[in-house]
């Protein structure tokens, strides 16, 4: 911001004296406009030609002093100039050499394409967790401790210089589902066994970025909408009692949402959730079901016999839904949940 007032103020400062010469000659000395302006421009380029006005005394004392206050507002934008030109390309240089070197030597890593609000949270809450990433953003000025650089996301070969080809996974942010869609054809193209999680806008965009191959999408305004109208509607819903007993139940651990498969011939296969038997014995709220035909259904009837090939959404502390992922995969128990 100071660059940019520096250098607007020496144009601004250079103007002046420019055309303060230029009416002094035609003044002083009687010279047309053009004679004038290129006595000016010569003057305080000190390029060395011929006077083009024979100069009176007073003349020759005016030119004098142009040169030295010419002289002073040229060599300040000289200053400035070379400091914007310079330093900005160096320290743009060496940032660009100190990404490509981590680059070289990440794997594993997420790839988060947008740093608006919802990509900033992604990157504020991967990092929270202790995850290496790589963020990608055409315009948005990334801070010091963020790892990524500013280019299209939806190219190829940004996608090749952030890692694609090894990363974990893809968090595809940006707000455009048409762009989402192509960054999610691309880097299944680049690495076929990335994990894609994609932002989706419109309600039609979930099936094209479904068919472009995105694991997962994600509407954060329809989820966030759907939960806004059911806790107006219902402002007591006993889901969020359980919740705040979850919460209030693990001090200071980390909640999160997680898939658990219920495996056949598992503990949880055949069992039933009635009497909140799962948040007493784990310590996991069960918020949702995936039934086999891929559709998941909001909230689980107490009444509902667990089948293997089903898929739990759970809420709790990560390690209470280790426990659970632990207990889906074990043989039948004397006690199972019912």
């Amino acid at each position: 911001m100071l660059d940019s007032r520096g250098l607007l103020l020496t144009i601004v400062a250079l103007l002046v004296v420019t055309v303060a010469g230029t009416v002094g000659y035609v003044v002083i000395e009687g010279a047309s406009w053009s004679d004038a302006a290129y006595m000016t421009v010569i003057t305080l380029s000190t390029v060395g030609y011929g006077e083009v006005i024979r100069l009176s005394p007073a003349g020759r004392l005016f030119t004098v002093v142009l040169i030295g206050v010419g002289m002073t507002f040229v060599f300040a934008a000289v200053t400035v100039w070379v400091k914007v030109i310079f330093e900005g390309e160096l320290e743009r240089s060496l940032g660009r050499r100190r990404i490509k070197r981590v680059l070289r030597n990440i794997s594993d890593h997420f790839v988060i394409c947008g740093y608006g609000r919802f990509g900033r949270w992604l990157a504020e809450e991967l990092a929270r967790k202790g995850e290496r990433f790589v963020v990608i953003d055409a315009s948005a000025t990334l801070p010091a401790d963020v790892v990524g650089f500013n280019a299209d996301a939806t190219d190829e070969q940004t996608l090749r210089e952030a890692g694609v080809a090894r990363a974990r996974a893809l968090l595809a942010a940006l707000p455009s589902d048409a762009d989402n869609v192509y960054i999610t054809l691309t880097a299944k193209e680049l690495n076929p066994r990335i994990f894609v999680v994609s932002r989706c806008e419109q309600e039609s965009g979930e099936a094209r970025l479904r068919r472009a191959g995105a694991d997962r999408v994600v509407a954060p305004y329809a989820i966030g909408g759907h939960r806004m109208v059911e806790l107006a509607l219902n402002p007591s819903l006993p889901v969020v009692v359980d919740v705040d007993d979850v919460v209030a139940a693990s001090g200071r651990e980390h909640m999160t949402v997680a898939e658990i498969s219920v495996g056949s011939g598992s503990v949880l296969e055949g069992a039933t959730l009635a009497s909140g038997e799962l948040l007493r014995r784990y310590g996991v709220l069960a918020i949702g079901i995936i039934g086999a035909d891929g559709r998941l259904q909001v909230g689980v009837p107490p009444q509902l016999r667990l089948e293997g090939g089903h898929v739990l959404v759970v809420f709790g502390t990560e390690r209470a839904i280790e426990a659970l992922a632990a207990a889906s995969r074990a043989e039948p128990a004397a006690a199972d949940i019912h």
